[in-house]
């Protein structure tokens, strides 16, 4: 029986999709991603907090606080995004390592993007835990894109010198790569890999 992709059978795309997971699960560095999560979600969030200076939250903190209170709550949707990041360059063509600058241009662009779009529900979520003033004269529709991309330029300015001083927190795995090394092979029993 076909699968999704006409003439590929199911089992070939539950491997890919197997091979895939397993690519990003063995070239994660944790400390890297851990690293990441947390200076994109400072970064981004100074950057927001600059554009909305001047608008007041129910609750003042001092302004390292209220910027260490926002990043925490900024950590996860940072988190979704180096995922979304690092599975869209786990088995990028041409790409393979940390270091292929091919990699770095499309984890940057996919994390900074996903961070944009997750950062959306994320000031919502802020405004309601912390009453934080809307922005006068927008509408919500307006507000909302424009809040998404301060989100994605402040993403930017974290990403592109992490991504060159620090490294990716995943490797780029080139499909080749995989089909060439047993142990990242789809489909192989944990037995067949340690076996090869």
């Amino acid at each position: 029986m076909d699968g999704p992709i006409a003439g590929q059978p199911r089992s070939a795309l539950g491997a890919s999709r197997t091979g895939t997971v397993q690519a990003v699960a063995r070239t994660s560095d944790p400390v890297r991603f851990v690293g990441a999560s947390w200076w994109l979600a400072l970064v981004a969030i100074a950057v927001l907090q600059g554009a909305h200076d001047g608008l007041h939250e129910h609750l003042e903190l001092p302004p390292l606080l209220h910027l260490v209170r926002d990043a925490a709550l900024a950590v996860p949707a940072a988190a979704l995004a180096l995922v979304a990041g690092a599975f869209a360059i786990a088995r990028l063509p041409g790409a393979s390592g940390r270091g292929s600058i091919r990699a770095r241009i499309a984890w940057v662009c996919v994390v900074g993007c996903a961070f944009a779009v997750l950062s959306i529900p994320g000031n919502q979520l802020h405004g309601t835990l912390f009453g934080a003033e809307a922005e006068e004269g927008l509408s919500v529709l307006t507000d909302l894109a424009l809040d998404a991309v301060i989100a994605l330029v402040g993403a930017l300015l974290a990403l592109i010198p992490f991504a060159l001083a620090v490294g990716l927190p995943v490797a780029a795995t080139d499909p080749s790569d995989l089909e060439s090394s047993p142990r990242l092979r789809p489909g192989l029993t944990v037995a067949e890999r340690s076996s090869k």
